[in-house]
């Protein structure tokens, strides 16, 4: 049935030194949308300029950039490396801009810099001491964090990325607080459940999230079961002249496979589920590959596969479980680590006594 989705836009902004980072920022963003964003009803959009912006006139390019998406951005991810960027009419540089207006609109940026080796034909002195200034300026007015390399920076945005909605999921109570006019009572700080300011007592309660695992598992194992299901048709070649074109340009192709970690990765997830997964379940019938494993087919796409629709839609299906359940095995010992603390929602009440 329809539901209600609460959209988040986030902006990528970064230097032009920084390139696979954004792949990285996609992909995390992917995955929270899948294993965290559908349970929650939320969604994050990334925005970036070289897919989000337009050729128009105006007064200066950040200007446009800052009216045709950036002011409408939720929140923001800022990577820096050894570049700063071009001088806007504000700031340094476009990056810095952009973080300077989301911080005055009280909005969210994750900021980072990476660590990982220089490059010395694509090093500029200069810019790479704007980035040292700015880190140096802005560690006096939030956090940041310092990443190694790709992986690093991954790990650390994945996990800051849950955290933040993590606190919007559980509940972020709005609160009204009334001005009172100075007289003679006296005031005394006490600790209040923030759900029940009418209580006195205190209310424990958990992250809830093992229904979001608990779905996610549910999924992926539907998903087996169609593949589990799949009767294969194999590809016919009816006349000579197509077996010889096959032979001739097909003649490094071997029979397609799964490797060894692959194939791991399904019998741990079918294991602790309890879900039998047979020999039958990677059999891809008469599908061939020029690289023989289908995992390094999978990097070159299906023009490196040779088989009927059907093997190659089995061998898709398959793929897809593994990306899916590779996933779901990064957020399961995060989650099952939040679901081991408890939650206290508190809020620091003043009371008046009568003296």
């Amino acid at each position: 049935m329809p539901k209600t989705i609460t959209q988040y836009n986030l902006l990528i902004s970064c230097p032009g030194d920084i390139k696979e980072e954004i792949g990285v920022i996609e992909e995390v963003v992917e995955e929270f949308n899948r294993n965290f964003g559908i349970g929650n009803n939320i969604n994050i959009v990334c925005n970036h300029w070289s897919k989000d912006s337009f050729p128009q006139p105006g007064s200066s390019p950040q200007d446009i950039l800052n009216k045709q998406f950036v002011k409408d951005c939720d929140l923001a991810v800022a990577v820096f490396w050894t570049r700063f960027g071009t001088q806007t009419n504000k700031y340094g540089s476009g990056s810095e801009e952009e973080i300077e207006e989301m911080i005055s609109d009280g909005k969210q940026v994750f900021t980072y810099f990476l660590k990982k080796a220089i490059q010395p034909d694509n090093f500029d002195q200069e810019q790479y001491e704007k980035v040292k200034d700015f880190k140096e300026k802005f560690k006096n007015r939030g956090l940041y964090c310092e990443v190694e390399d790709e992986e690093a920076f991954k790990k650390e945005f994945k996990n800051h990325l849950n955290l933040f909605f993590l606190k919007i999921v559980v509940g972020k109570d709005q609160m009204n607080f009334v001005s009172n006019n100075f007289d003679s009572r006296k005031p005394e700080l006490i600790l209040k459940d923030a759900t029940n300011l009418s209580s006195n007592e205190i209310s424990v309660k958990k992250f809830g999230l093992k229904k979001l695992l608990n779905e996610i598992e549910k999924e992926i194992i539907e998903e087996i079961n169609i593949i589990k299901n799949m009767v294969l048709t194999p590809l016919k070649l009816e006349d000579e002249e197509s077996v010889k074109n096959k032979a001739l340009f097909y003649h490094n192709f071997k029979k397609a496979e799964f490797s060894k970690i692959q194939r791991e990765i399904i019998a741990k997830f079918a294991k602790d589920c309890a879900i039998e997964i047979k020999n039958s379940f990677w059999e891809l019938g008469n599908l061939e590959s020029k690289n023989n494993t289908v995992e390094l087919a999978s990097v070159f796409g299906e023009t490196s596969l040779f088989g009927s629709e059907s093997e190659k839609d089995k061998y898709g299906k398959i793929i897809e479980i593994i990306r899916r359940t590779k996933s779901y095995n990064e957020y399961l010992d995060y989650i099952l680590q939040l679901e081991s603390l408890s939650v206290l929602s508190l809020v620091l009440s003043n009371v008046f006594l009568t003296c």
